[in-house]
């Protein structure tokens, strides 16, 4: 398993798409934020400001980001074949996937929130953190945030080796993202949802997890300042979690039982 992986991991940092994906997000999620400060008329005076302005972008750009990363690291050597000499070598299928799955994981996690702490950090130093989050709001819903992208890797690491193209599974994954996107966005304008159903899907269940949006306000120096109210009891943010965790195991788990039976091409 892990020469598998130190292979998985030769292959994707001499890879020139990596890093056009990683540019491409970034730039992404940095127009995305841009976009939020402007209709908020200049409204990211510092870092807590900045991070309730990139909230919005997080589930797509989070989701397209890491469905990119899974995909190539997945599937790139299933179209060339290359994928055939390792279980021709004698590697059991269940160590190909997840070594694929473990550096898929390891990749989208790692950029994803190292764009978010730099752009935060940056910010923090030129102005100064703000009070509409806490610092300890802020790093507690980047570490819960684990628990849907871990689902999200999985999702697209099953279908990767479902499908064997990782670009129909790019195709397929987009359109999976508009889908939940809209109809998260539907259902929340027609009822409330409660946070538990809403974990049942990928997109949805990141924008639970991140919890930015019941805005209050609190008196701070003289003044009321509005500021971000959680809106998760502990309990939901573990239930949720677990639906998390029971959905990406489902997904391993069906994505590798279909990966033994296929066939060698």
């Amino acid at each position: 398993m892990f020469n598998l992986i130190k292979a998985q991991q030769y292959r994707t940092l001499r890879d020139y798409a990596t890093y056009i994906t990683i540019f491409v997000g970034a730039l992404f999620y940095i127009c995305l934020t841009l976009g939020s400060v402007a209709s908020g008329k200049g409204a990211a005076e510092d870092a807590s400001h900045l991070f309730l302005m990139s909230a919005t972008g997080f589930s797509f750009v989070g989701n397209m980001l890491t469905m990119a990363l899974t995909v190539m690291i997945c599937g790139s050597d299933m179209l060339d074949r290359t994928m055939n000499i390792e279980l021709l070598d004698g590697a059991k299928r269940s160590k190909v996937f997840f070594s694929r799955f473990i550096v898929s994981l390891c990749w989208s996690l790692g950029v994803l929130y190292a764009i978010v702490f730099i752009s935060m950090g940056f910010m923090t130093v030129v102005t100064e953190w703000g009070s509409v989050i806490t610092v300890g709001g802020f790093f507690r819903r980047m570490a819960v945030l684990t628990a849907p992208y871990i689902r999200i890797v999985a999702l697209y690491t099953a279908l990767t080796f479902i499908i064997g193209d990782w670009r129909a599974v790019f195709a397929i994954g987009f359109v999976i993202n508009q889908v939940e996107l809209v109809a998260d966005m539907l259902l929340m304008e027609i009822t409330k949802l409660p946070p538990i159903v809403r974990a049942i899907l990928s997109v949805p269940a990141v924008n639970v997890m991140i919890d930015v949006d019941n805005m209050g306000f609190d008196y701070i120096d003289a003044k009321d300042v509005q500021v971000v109210k959680d809106s998760l009891t502990v309990s939901d943010n573990i239930i949720c979690i677990v639906i998390c965790a029971a959905m990406a195991a489902l997904l391993l788990a069906a994505g590798l039982a279909v990966f033994r039976k296929k066939d060698l091409k």
